[in-house]
């Protein structure tokens, strides 16, 4: 990976550690407003920002980061997990941030992130429909196979976009690069040019001179 691609991931990685940032803050606040036990909110302040602190030492150091992407994914996945089994009363619209982390990845204009957060989701959208109370709550007469579909068809579109974004966007750095060399062709063939021309002043400048010497010659001798 050259050093701009890496500078553009580096700075999408920086825009997610915030949004994680936040997203754990929300969690936390969340969880005082419905009164939440003491021990859990502490539990996930705790490993929410050690989870966090790792993902912006790993950023800032630009250690891994090419994977930092995964495993932001996974902190998001397991910050919303915990707060639909951490609420009494959870509902429908704790969920949809599944959705909502998918569609951040779109950020990244990779496909690959996107299908990862799918099966995350999709897994995710597993445990939440086998633990009973969960599913008579967040999936009242809802199937999981129509889980499965949902969460497939908003994987399969955003990866796509993002491939073809991905491929639209190699095209046009491609097209740049090409008008660039033509553009250094060019100069080069107009200082060639240029230095042509100069010879042939040169040149012409010589030989009138040669012709005034020998006016010259033949007039006094």
């Amino acid at each position: 990976m050259d050093i701009v691609a890496l500078s553009e991931l580096d700075k999408r990685n920086r825009l997610f550690i915030k949004i994680l940032w936040g997203m754990l803050t929300l969690g936390i606040v969340t969880d005082f407003a419905i009164g939440l036990n003491i021990q859990m909110i502490l539990m996930l302040a705790g490993l929410g920002s050690v989870a966090c602190g790792v993902a912006t030492f790993m950023t800032y150091r630009q250690i891994g980061v090419q994977y930092i992407k995964y495993y932001v994914v996974c902190i998001f996945t397991l910050i919303v997990l915990f707060l639909i089994v951490s609420d009494p009363n959870p509902i429908i619209s704790t969920y949809f941030l599944v959705y909502v982390n998918l569609a951040m990845m779109t950020l990244y204009q990779d496909h690959k992130p996107i299908i990862f957060t799918g099966i995350l989701g999709a897994a995710v959208s597993t445990y939440l429909f086998m633990v009973p109370s969960l599913r008579e709550q967040l999936f009242p007469h809802e199937s999981l196979v129509y889980i499965y579909l949902y969460l497939a068809f908003a994987t399969a579109a955003l990866a796509f976009s993002a491939k073809f974004s991905k491929k639209l966007q190699q095209q046009v750095v491609k097209e740049q690069e090409e008008t660039l060399v033509a553009k250094h062709k060019a100069e080069a063939l107009l200082d060639k040019l240029k230095a042509s021309i100069l010879m042939l002043n040169e040149f012409s400048e010589r030989q009138q001179e040669t012709a005034r010497e020998r006016s010259y010659y033949w007039k006094h001798f």
